[in-house]
Protein backbone atom coordinates (compact mmCIF):
# COMPACT_ATOMS: atom_id res chain seq x y z
CA UNK A 1 0.00 0.00 0.00
CA UNK A 2 1.04 3.50 -0.73
CA UNK A 3 1.37 5.14 2.51
CA UNK A 4 2.82 8.71 3.87
CA UNK A 5 6.02 7.91 5.95
CA UNK A 6 8.56 10.23 7.31
CA UNK A 7 12.32 10.17 5.29
CA UNK A 8 15.19 10.85 7.20
CA UNK A 9 18.38 12.50 5.22
CA UNK A 10 21.45 10.63 5.88
CA UNK A 11 23.54 13.40 5.32
CA UNK A 12 22.15 16.01 7.27
CA UNK A 13 21.32 13.60 10.80
CA UNK A 14 23.85 14.28 13.35
CA UNK A 15 22.46 11.44 15.71
CA UNK A 16 21.09 12.56 18.17
CA UNK A 17 18.38 11.04 19.09
CA UNK A 18 15.75 13.93 19.45
CA UNK A 19 13.52 12.23 16.74
CA UNK A 20 13.72 8.64 18.29
CA UNK A 21 12.47 10.06 21.43
CA UNK A 22 10.02 11.86 19.71
CA UNK A 23 8.49 8.88 18.40
CA UNK A 24 5.90 7.13 20.68
CA UNK A 25 5.66 4.34 18.57
CA UNK A 26 9.36 3.08 18.64
CA UNK A 27 9.90 3.37 14.54
CA UNK A 28 12.96 5.09 14.63
CA UNK A 29 16.13 3.87 16.24
CA UNK A 30 19.94 5.54 16.16
CA UNK A 31 22.30 3.20 13.85
CA UNK A 32 25.78 3.69 13.80
CA UNK A 33 25.29 7.50 14.83
CA UNK A 34 22.20 7.94 12.45
CA UNK A 35 18.81 7.76 12.77
CA UNK A 36 16.62 5.44 10.68
CA UNK A 37 12.88 4.25 10.06
CA UNK A 38 13.86 0.61 11.44
CA UNK A 39 9.69 -0.19 11.84
CA UNK A 40 7.83 1.16 9.12
CA UNK A 41 4.32 -0.84 10.38
CA UNK A 42 5.04 0.79 13.62
CA UNK A 43 4.89 4.44 11.96
CA UNK A 44 1.92 6.58 12.10
CA UNK A 45 2.16 8.97 10.04
CA UNK A 46 2.03 11.90 12.13
CA UNK A 47 5.41 12.69 11.97
CA UNK A 48 5.81 13.76 15.56
CA UNK A 49 9.56 13.44 15.21
CA UNK A 50 9.44 16.21 12.43
CA UNK A 51 9.57 19.32 14.92
CA UNK A 52 12.28 17.82 17.10
CA UNK A 53 14.57 17.12 14.54
CA UNK A 54 17.33 20.29 14.88
CA UNK A 55 19.02 19.64 11.50
CA UNK A 56 15.98 19.81 9.37
CA UNK A 57 16.86 15.92 8.46
CA UNK A 58 13.45 14.42 8.22
CA UNK A 59 10.79 14.84 5.72
CA UNK A 60 7.63 13.08 4.59
CA UNK A 61 7.73 11.05 1.69
CA UNK A 62 4.92 8.78 -0.25
CA UNK A 63 6.05 4.94 -0.58
CA UNK A 64 5.33 1.53 -0.80
CA UNK A 65 4.87 0.56 2.65
CA UNK A 66 3.71 -1.80 5.12
CA UNK A 67 0.21 -1.05 7.08
CA UNK A 68 0.38 0.83 10.14
CA UNK A 69 -0.41 -1.89 13.05
CA UNK A 70 -1.24 -0.82 16.47
CA UNK A 71 -1.33 -3.56 17.69
CA UNK A 72 2.25 -4.83 17.41
CA UNK A 73 3.07 -0.68 18.80
CA UNK A 74 1.03 -1.96 21.87
CA UNK A 75 2.69 -5.26 22.24
CA UNK A 76 6.42 -3.69 21.46
CA UNK A 77 5.49 -0.87 24.59
CA UNK A 78 4.59 -4.01 27.15
CA UNK A 79 8.13 -5.50 26.04
CA UNK A 80 10.27 -2.20 27.33
CA UNK A 81 12.65 -4.69 29.14
CA UNK A 82 14.69 -7.37 28.64
CA UNK A 83 13.65 -10.65 30.27
CA UNK A 84 15.44 -11.51 33.25
CA UNK A 85 16.33 -7.60 33.54
CA UNK A 86 16.28 -6.39 36.95
CA UNK A 87 16.74 -2.32 36.50
CA UNK A 88 16.13 -0.10 33.18
CA UNK A 89 17.02 3.67 33.11
CA UNK A 90 14.92 5.97 31.42
CA UNK A 91 16.44 10.13 31.36
CA UNK A 92 14.74 13.06 30.08
CA UNK A 93 14.87 16.57 30.55
CA UNK A 94 11.50 17.91 31.24
CA UNK A 95 12.82 21.62 30.51
CA UNK A 96 14.59 20.86 26.68
CA UNK A 97 12.21 18.27 25.90
CA UNK A 98 9.17 19.83 26.17
CA UNK A 99 7.08 16.52 26.60
CA UNK A 100 4.67 15.06 29.21
CA UNK A 101 6.61 11.87 30.65
CA UNK A 102 4.02 10.84 32.28
CA UNK A 103 2.07 8.97 29.75
CA UNK A 104 5.13 6.35 28.82
CA UNK A 105 6.04 5.99 31.89
CA UNK A 106 2.33 4.58 33.19
CA UNK A 107 2.26 2.50 29.94
CA UNK A 108 6.24 1.10 31.61
CA UNK A 109 4.65 0.56 35.07
CA UNK A 110 1.07 -0.96 33.77
CA UNK A 111 2.45 -3.47 31.46
CA UNK A 112 5.63 -4.78 33.52
CA UNK A 113 6.46 -6.17 36.75
CA UNK A 114 8.20 -3.13 38.23
CA UNK A 115 9.06 -3.85 41.54
CA UNK A 116 9.38 -0.01 43.09
CA UNK A 117 10.70 3.26 41.28
CA UNK A 118 14.11 5.78 42.07
CA UNK A 119 13.68 9.21 40.69
CA UNK A 120 17.46 10.41 40.48
CA UNK A 121 16.86 14.15 39.56
CA UNK A 122 19.49 17.28 39.96
CA UNK A 123 18.56 20.00 42.25
CA UNK A 124 17.30 22.98 39.79
CA UNK A 125 13.96 23.37 39.58
CA UNK A 126 13.22 22.36 35.98
CA UNK A 127 14.20 18.48 37.04
CA UNK A 128 10.80 18.55 39.36
CA UNK A 129 9.47 18.07 36.42
CA UNK A 130 10.52 14.52 36.37
CA UNK A 131 9.03 13.77 39.58
CA UNK A 132 5.86 14.85 39.18
CA UNK A 133 5.74 12.84 36.16
CA UNK A 134 6.82 9.93 37.91
CA UNK A 135 4.63 10.67 40.78
CA UNK A 136 1.53 11.00 37.95
CA UNK A 137 2.66 7.88 36.67
CA UNK A 138 2.62 5.71 39.68
CA UNK A 139 -0.84 7.57 40.45
CA UNK A 140 -2.21 6.84 36.53
CA UNK A 141 -1.20 3.11 37.21
CA UNK A 142 -3.47 1.64 39.90
CA UNK A 143 -0.32 0.34 41.67
CA UNK A 144 1.20 0.63 44.74
CA UNK A 145 4.92 1.15 44.29
CA UNK A 146 7.59 1.98 46.82
CA UNK A 147 9.41 4.88 45.88
CA UNK A 148 12.01 7.42 46.38
CA UNK A 149 13.58 10.86 44.98
CA UNK A 150 17.47 11.19 45.41
CA UNK A 151 18.55 14.68 44.47
CA UNK A 152 21.56 15.65 42.89
CA UNK A 153 23.58 18.79 43.84
CA UNK A 154 24.90 21.21 40.63
CA UNK A 155 28.11 19.94 42.01
CA UNK A 156 27.29 15.97 42.19
CA UNK A 157 26.59 15.33 45.41
CA UNK A 158 23.71 13.70 46.85
CA UNK A 159 21.49 16.04 48.66
CA UNK A 160 20.35 14.03 51.94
Amino acid sequence: MIRKLIRIGKEKCNGCGACADACHEGAIDIINGKAELVREHFHDGLGDCLPECPTGAISFEEREAPAYDEEAVKEAKKKVFAKNQAMSTHTGCPKLDQVDYSEKLTAIIQNNNIQSVTIVRMEVPCCGGLEIAAKKALQDSGKFLPWQVITISIDGKTIE
